[in-house]
């Protein structure tokens, strides 16, 4: 896609690049806190547009793959700097566990997004969010933050992810392992709908490639290697690009410029919208 900036948000960071270009990817630059200001947004826009010679104009579109848990305090800001200070014509928000599944061509399933930061597992049914079952783990952050341990990888924190000792009331509960934390929001959906989640888990962020990781992980929720699918969000944006900034099929989840200037108009949010029935012809099946 011409003229199409990607924005990808998650428990890992912000990453920049070009919808049609694989090698174009970069990582946004952050505080020590991992935040951005709008100040500090737009600096870290503008090295990355220089760097690759880039020019923004009226038509230039983008796409922003919104982490589950992102504030739209955020997402404001971003609005700020790519349509007030850039220039652009639009901004369209995808929830990043909505991606996963229409990259995979999956309805129903339960996408847990790994990073540094913490673990989210959100369930989608029917391609609709299941907002109220949603569930973090800030696990791997107390483990790289522990100051009683001597300072550790990213990985390594993630794999004590993976640790399923005692029972879910020894852990607070932003602090579960992934395995427990699965369960209990297998637990809080209706039982007729468990079955369909369980029977796809799509892995995205880091650790999405590391078979090790995957097997444990199978075994702690035993399940089979056929019910788990990993995505890297990088990947399903470029296979995807066109069909997510069709207007008939993500318009209510876009933002332009025209709107920007209307002073009622607000960013667009998934969870207001999650009701909407306008995904259509997604991937191989038609809802």
């Amino acid at each position: 896609m011409d003229d199409c900036l990607v924005i990808v948000t998650g428990p890992g960071g912000y990453e920049i690049g070009l919808a049609d270009q694989f090698d174009s990817l970069r990582e946004l630059n952050t505080s020590s806190e991992g935040n951005l200001s709008g100040e500090e947004l737009f600096k870290s826009v503008r090295e990355y547009l220089n760097e690759l010679l880039i020019t923004t104009t009226g038509d230039t579109q983008v796409l922003f793959i919104e982490d589950i848990v992102c504030p739209m305090s955020e997402k404001r800001e971003f609005c700020e700097v790519f349509i007030k200070s850039l220039g652009c014509s639009s901004i369209t928000f995808i929830p990043n566990a909505l991606l996963c599944c229409i990259s995979t061509s999956i309805s129903d399933a339960m996408v847990l997004n790994v990073g540094a930061k913490y673990a989210s597992c959100t369930p989608i049914i029917g391609l609709r969010i299941v907002d109220r079952s949603i569930m973090l783990s800030k696990r791997s952050e107390r483990w790289l933050n522990n100051t009683f341990r001597e300072k550790g990888s990213s990985k390594e924190a993630i794999i004590d992810l993976i640790t399923d000792a005692g029972h879910p009331a020894t852990y607070d509960d932003d602090d579960l392992p992934l395995g427990l934390l699965i369960r209990k929001v297998m637990l809080s959906l209706k039982i007729d709908t468990r079955r369909l989640i369980s029977r796809n888990i799509i892995l995205s962020g880091l650790m999405r490639d590391d078979d090790p990781f995957q097997t444990n992980l199978l075994q702690t929720l035993g399940l089979s290697s056929e019910n788990l699918k990993s995505v890297n969000l990088w990947q399903a944006v470029l296979s995807n690009a066109e069909y997510l900034l069709n207007e008939s099929v993500m318009g209510e989840l876009r933002f332009t410029h025209d709107m920007f200037n209307e002073p009622l108009c607000e960013v667009p949010d998934w969870h207001e919208l999650k009701y909407v029935k306008n995904f259509t012809n997604v991937g191989n099946f038609t809802i």
